[in-house]
């Protein structure tokens, strides 16, 4: 156990003793929790605790996940050890947890990456998972960079329509620029990237990530394999560039038309606004991971304090 400016991960928000709870599922002769069932423990028990734990600070869309602390089967089984620790982790590559510093709370919780990072996938399911991997490994999605609202809107959280049009300019540019000179039209990928909601920014995230993937018909995702600034491959295979348009296409001139003599009811497509590469594509909001189990804890840890490294 250590204080929170130390290292560590695991923060404590909250000790659930479960031999206080109704029913025989946790009484002395019970069988140990399945990994399903300590998944649900998650979402039931700690989910709330968490969000009571950080009240206004608590951030729907943060980087660090819900997660929870057992003593394991055999601590259950021997000494009918039913505690539980309910906090916060901080995912890292290769299934391991991330070492971080000081009190949630009084961090920046955005949902940023360095360029470069690569984003898993579900491969059950093809919805990207919000965990760093190798990029030689199946993966979603590609960070390019990240964009900084308060550099723009230092005081009060931007309208949508302002958010959009300022981190959609600043993710190209930023996109253009890691992968260079490979232009984005030719990895046949999408610009991808959020905004920042109202819960999230009161808790103090300002910050969005810039990514490219490619969103498939039937809302999942395409699995990446390799950097797209290398041999990538989608779903298996290397990307089709698009032909060049020629200059002379690019230079035409506009077209008189005439108006129409009554008003159209037709309203022409928008392209979405966070998903500029390719207009033909859904809109897919990259979701969050689910709260996972963290890994068991020792059968001698207190109270609600951080758990070192």
């Amino acid at each position: 156990i250590v204080n929170c400016t130390e290292d560590h991960k695991f923060e404590v928000a909250e000790s659930v003793d479960m031999r206080t709870f109704p029913g025989s599922e946790y009484g002395p002769d019970a069988a140990p929790p399945s990994p399903a069932r300590i998944q649900q423990m998650t979402q039931e028990q700690c989910e709330p605790a968490v969000h009571n734990y950080l009240g206004p600070k608590f951030d729907p869309n943060s980087k660090f996940m819900v997660s929870l602390l057992w003593a394991g089967d055999r601590a259950w089984r021997q000494s009918g050890d039913r505690r539980m620790l309910c906090g916060l982790q901080l995912p890292g590559p290769n299934n391991q947890q991330e070492i971080f510093k000081g009190k949630v709370a009084d961090l920046d919780q955005s949902k940023v990456w360095p360029a470069g990072t690569c984003l898993g996938i579900d491969s059950a399911t093809n919805q990207p998972i919000d965990v760093p991997v190798d990029c030689a490994a199946p993966h979603a999605m590609e960070v390019t960079g990240r964009v900084n609202l308060a550099e723009k809107f230092p005081d009060t959280l931007p309208a949508e329509p302002d958010q959009d049009g300022f981190i959609k300019d600043s993710c190209t540019k930023m996109t253009d620029a890691y992968l260079a000179p490979t232009k984005l039209r030719t990895t046949t990928l999408t610009l991808i990237y959020p905004t920042v909601s109202l819960q999230s920014w009161a808790a103090g995230s300002r910050s969005v990530a810039c990514s490219i993937g490619a969103t498939l018909g039937n809302g999942g995702w395409a699995t990446l394999v390799n950097s797209a600034k290398g041999q990538l491959l989608i779903n298996g295979q290397p990307p089709v560039a698009p032909p060049d348009i020629p200059e002379e296409r690019l230079a035409m001139p506009p077209i008189p038309v005439q108006a129409p003599s009554q008003p159209t009811s037709t309203v022409p497509d928008a392209i979405p606004p966070n998903n500029q590469h390719l207009p033909q594509q859904p809109v897919v909001t990259p979701p969050r991971a689910p709260a996972s189990p963290a890994p068991q804890q020792g059968p001698g840890t207190q109270g609600p304090q951080d758990v070192p490294p």
